[in-house]
């Protein structure tokens, strides 16, 4: 027995012994690996500078049992630049290690790297990544030995932009794998980060906050020696899904795929937040039930099919060699470049339709073209913006374009997040039929938020002319089709600029004169509300004071027919008018002229053939009665004491050739209450004589 008792702890004493002595052997060699990354933290940090050539520093490395290097606080920059200037910082860089490569064959290989909030500032350093790519990618292939390899994303911070202390930040939770073989994967999950955002629309504040949701996203790649073979993209959101192919070969870049999108993910979704958590289940097990999904062409919503793009990318320029796709059965191009050598300059051009004739046979009425041109240096850009569009008007149609030239621009974002949009002035030509009218902006002031999932917001105001000019777009993205509410209010500009205003208005909808016959002078000031929802409707009021009518078609008639000169020129203390423009009429009501001998209302429609109709009530003083022959004889009948006489008319025709009728009998009724109440047939035979003299032959000027 006693001999056992020995034997037992002996065997125990060696065994506990061995354990003490792994054990200080791994305490001892972690204290050896700690202290070695402690002493050769500058040299790390040397080795890996000169892999990426950009300045790394690094604020602690430790080992962790069994396999792990944590490298924490590290800041990666340029030679160059001053301490506080960071493009890229990394809170913690977790490494494993392969223990079997370390003992067998004495190589430290990494097999997973975790990258724990990661920041990168996108719009201060652009060319930072695509400069140091080629440095990470070499810097990779040394810890791996080629070996495949597992990146972990933990909230990487991408900064979009930024203003004061706030800023808009693309978040991304993301895991990559690289090989076996020289593949490619990467899923996971991007989100924007943005502050809320305050904007007033007519006197109501409306609160929004940024929420654009989830993207997921998975990617599958090959690469090559020149470049990467892009297997397959998606992109899925509530109510976006999104398949892209492409290959990025000696700089060029292509990428074919689709883009799906509708409302009703959404309305789903908010379905199901409010039912219990077993229905939420078994939609999931039926909608689910097949993966993946087969993404197609939705009845509603954006539909961006047969996507075919070609890029190509220069040390400090991209060439966008074109862009084709089908947006909701309309055929698209797109091609142009952006340079930033020295400064920034953009050149593009988007058509629909790019196989048909601009004006021709055939031509489609969506067929549009757009040539951007932008010129920036030091904050600032000068460019121009050209939109050539069709209208139908009636069975015609309508060749129209639009062009802006603007100086000092600046873009950037506002203190709550809104893009803004500054130009000290800018010309804006419109043209429609050959007809071309200029406004004259300064001062211009733009504000927009387009981030938002259901409302968009544009807000506006500048000079024009020699008055003001403001107002808003708000977009309703929450249905199909898209409802748009405008404003626009201008306000004190002079009158003369009429022509400008009013024809490039209503000329977007029907055909109208190029230049107007009258001459309008006074302080102009409107009010526009346009609504577009499966069709359009544009109102509001004018008004216009202190101002002169001259050769006015309507008082160049009455001129001749009454025989009095002075009202071919009409001054007047205000002018008004409420107006209506849908795709069937046009509208003037409420019109109302006053003035110191004279006033006028009526009301006036423009129909889609053109013809014009409407009435009018005339209203002369005696006075200016007093200038016509054919007057003298029914005011001599008239009591004095009758200061003012009522006058109505109607008229219809083309614009070219209106006809006006004096409403005579309407008139002589009037007269007729004027007379005492028992008057002698004589005098009513001399009222009736006067009355047919006034409305005698057209006296030609």
């Amino acid at each position: 027995m006693g001999s056992c008792l020995k034997k037992y702890i002996s065997k125990h004493f060696f065994v506990r012994t061995a354990i003490v002595i792994l054990l200080a052997l791994v305490i001892s060699g972690y204290f050896f690996v700690k202290v070695f990354f402690s002493e050769n933290k500058a040299k790390i940090e040397y080795l890996s500078s000169s892999y990426l050539n950009k300045k790394i520093s690094i604020g602690s490395i430790q080992y962790v049992l069994p396999a792990f290097i944590v490298i924490k606080d590290i800041r990666i920059g340029e030679f160059a630049e001053q301490a506080e200037a960071i493009p890229l910082s990394i809170k913690k860089i977790t490494l494993v290690f392969s223990l079997e490569k370390l003992f067998a064959e004495k190589e430290l290989v990494i097999s997973r790297i975790g990258l724990s909030e990661p920041e990168f500032d996108l719009v201060r350093y652009p060319l930072f990544l695509k400069e140091s790519i080629a440095g990470f990618i070499k810097l990779i292939n040394f810890l791996t030995q080629g070996n495949p390899l597992k990146i972990e994303l933990e909230n990487a911070a991408f900064i979009a932009g930024h203003r004061g202390n706030k800023r808009t930040t693309i978040i991304a939770n993301s895991k990559i794998g690289i090989g076996p073989d020289d593949r490619f994967s990467s899923r996971g999950i991007i989100s924007v980060q943005q502050a809320g955002w305050n904007f007033p629309v007519k006197g109501h504040k409306i609160f929004a906050a940024f929420q654009p949701g989830t993207f997921r996203y998975s990617v599958y790649a090959a690469v090559i020696p020149e470049g990467v073979v892009i297997e397959d993209i998606a992109v899925e959101k509530d109510n976006l899904q999104a398949k892209f192919q492409g290959r990025l070969e000696n700089n060029v870049l292509r990428v074919t795929g689709n883009v799906y999108s509708d409302d009703t993910p959404v309305k789903t979704q908010e379905w199901l937040a409010q039912k219990n958590k077993l229905i939420r289940q078994l939609y999931a097990l039926f909608k689910y039930g097949k993966l993946p999904q087969k993404i197609g062409q939705r009845d509603a919503g954006v539909n961006c099919t047969d996507i075919d793009c070609v890029l190509e990318f220069a040390s400090r320029a991209v060439n966008l060699k074109k862009a084709t796709f089908n947006l909701n059965g309309i055929p698209v191009l797109v091609n142009g470049d952006f340079n930033f050598q020295q400064g920034m300059q953009l050149k593009a051009v988007v058509t629909t339709f790019p196989e048909q004739p601009f004006f021709g046979a055939g031509t489609d009425p969506r067929k549009l073209g757009l040539d951007i041109f932008l010129n920036g240096k030091e904050g600032k850009s000068t460019g121009d913006i050209t939109l050539d569009f069709f209208k139908m008007m009636g069975k015609n149609l309508s060749k129209q374009k639009l062009r802006a030239d603007f100086n000092n621009a600046a873009f950037g974002i506002s203190p709550d997040m809104r893009i803004k949009l500054l130009f000290d002035e800018a010309v804006v030509f419109y043209e429609f039929d050959k007809n071309e009218h200029v406004f004259k902006l300064r001062n211009w002031e733009l504000l927009c938020n387009f981030l938002d999932e259901k409302l968009k917001f544009v807000k506006f105001n500048a000079g024009i002319f020699d008055g003001l000019l403001k107002g808003y777009i708000v977009v309703d993205a929450s249905e199909p089709g898209w409802k748009t509410k405008q404003n626009l209010t201008v306000k004190d500009v002079n009158a003369s600029e009429l022509d400008a205003l009013l024809l490039s208005l209503f000329g977007m909808y029907r055909t109208l004169p190029g230049k107007f016959q009258e001459k309008i002078s006074g302080k102009f000031t409107c009010d526009v509300n346009y609504t577009g929802f499966r069709s359009s409707i544009l109102n509001g009021n004018l008004e216009i004071s202190q101002g002169v009518l001259e050769n006015m078609q309507f008082f160049l008639w009455i001129s001749g027919f009454f025989n009095i000169p002075s009202l071919a020129s009409v001054s007047f203390d205000s002018l008004s008018a409420d107006f209506l423009v849908t795709d069937r009429i046009a509208r003037l009501d409420n019109v109302c002229l006053s003035g110191k001998d004279i006033s006028l209302k009526g009301q006036l429609d423009v129909r889609d053939n053109e013809l014009i109709s409407g009435r009018l009530a005339l209203r002369l003083s005696r006075q200016i009665l007093k200038e016509s022959s054919k007057f003298q004889l029914l005011l001599g009948l008239i009591s004095h004491d009758i200061k003012e006489f009522d006058f109505n008319f109607q008229f219809s025709g083309l614009y070219q050739s209106i006809n006006f009728q004096w409403l005579e009998s309407e008139f002589k009724h009037k007269v007729q209450k004027m007379l005492p109440g028992f008057i002698e047939q004589g005098l009513e035979r001399k009222v009736e004589s006067a009355i047919k003299e006034i409305s005698g032959p057209l006296v030609e000027k």
